[in-house]
């Protein structure tokens, strides 16, 4: 079964193909989380919380692409927040079993009218993409990989990836926003650390 077919089934409330959808975008969303938080316990219990959030936006998505992306952005949104408020020094650290990384409440009317429109604009925008850079650029965003396995999986030098995923970021935020995008250098996210 293809991901549009468990997408189409997960959408109808299947939990099984929601599952399925999800099973091969966890481990690099634990990666991801670990990268920014430096915390295996808080990276597992980040990444269970976005794929807990993520059933509250499926009614609005319209594709597997939309599933993957939106998941990859909840995942790293909840990351740096608990990353940021790690770093607060006024506040007492929590234990990752006593965080509460999301909040308890539907999104507004307004929240998911901007979701689906950033969803179709961004959908719209990555399939005006070089087919290396959107490829690239998904195998990054929408399904997680660390830009090591895109480069062994696209036969490309790592060096290349990041330029490629430097263009696509640049390139669609230009398509989104031309009066205000700029130069995307990197993500901190996707360097090693030494």
């Amino acid at each position: 079964m293809d991901e549009d077919e468990l997408f189409r089934l997960a959408k109808a409330g299947n939990g099984r193909a929601l599952g399925a959808l999800i099973q091969p975008r966890y481990g690099g969303l634990v990666r991801a989380a670990q990268e920014i938080v430096k915390n295996e316990e808080v990276a597992l219990e980040i990444a269970q919380e976005s794929c807990a959030r993520i059933m509250q936006y499926l009614p609005q998505l319209e594709t597997a692409a939309d599933f993957g992306v939106l998941l990859t952005t909840i995942n790293l949104n909840r990351a740096r927040n608990a990353y940021d408020f790690g770093q607060d020094k006024k506040r007492p650290r929590i234990p990752a079993d006593k965080l509460d990384l999301l909040p308890n409440r539907d999104p507004t009317a307004e929240e998911s009218a901007i979701t689906g429109e950033l969803m179709e604009r961004l959908k719209a925008a990555s399939a005006k993409l070089d087919p290396r850079k959107r490829r690239a650029f998904e195998l990054r965003h929408v399904e997680g990989k660390m830009p090591q396995e895109i480069a062994k999986e696209m036969g490309l030098r790592p060096t290349q990836v990041y330029e490629l995923l430097r263009e696509a970021r640049n390139e669609l935020a230009a398509m989104l926003d031309p009066a205000g995008s700029r130069d995307i250098r990197r993500e901190p996210q996707e360097r090693e650390r030494p």
